[in-house]
């Protein structure tokens, strides 16, 4: 929260804030990319788009409603974005 807030006065920080976010957007995206030619979640989807949904109800819950993150939610988030995509775990 500290880091966003700051990074809105700071053009040195706000681009060292964007570089991470990238990079960390870069490998959701990949293992997303990845998991769609395993045919473990549907071919169609719009990785970026995937990524976000992943991300922001963290976000939402830390930045804007200051709420605490826990596993359960995380879990709960992932289950949830995977149930649209028709997850298929990768077999045995």
């Amino acid at each position: 929260t500290a880091l966003v807030a700051a990074a809105e006065h700071d053009t040195e920080l706000a681009n060292e804030k964007r570089a991470l976010a990238e990079s960390r957007r870069h490998r959701v995206v990949s293992l997303i990319e990845g998991a769609a030619e395993r045919g473990e979640i549907r071919a169609d989807v719009a990785p970026e788009l995937v990524s976000a949904m992943l991300a922001g109800p963290l976000f939402y819950r830390r930045l804007l409603t200051h709420e605490t993150l826990d596993p359960d939610l995380v879990a709960t988030v992932v289950d949830t974005v995977l149930s649209g995509l028709d997850y298929r775990p990768p077999p045995d």
